[in-house]
């Protein structure tokens, strides 16, 4: 999914590792935190280094259902 797609509090989030070697960046959910219950870090390099597509697997579903749940 591209970080473009989110909605208005929804921010693509990560560190180095994330978004450099396995592309694993998560959606942060403001007020909340990373959709996947992974720590979100004070430093977020995706927003850094402008990135431009989450992977997380488990932020992704989870951020589908929401928008599927608040669609209704």
């Amino acid at each position: 999914m591209k970080a473009s797609e989110l909605k208005q509090g929804y921010y693509v989030s990560g560190v180095v590792p994330n978004i450099s070697f396995v592309n694993t960046s998560h959606i942060y959910k403001s007020g909340e935190g990373n959709l996947c219950g992974t720590p979100a870090l004070s430093n977020n390099w995706a927003r850094i280094e402008e990135e431009k597509e989450i992977g997380c697997e488990k932020c992704l579903k989870k951020y589908l259902m929401e928008y599927i749940m608040n669609f209704k």
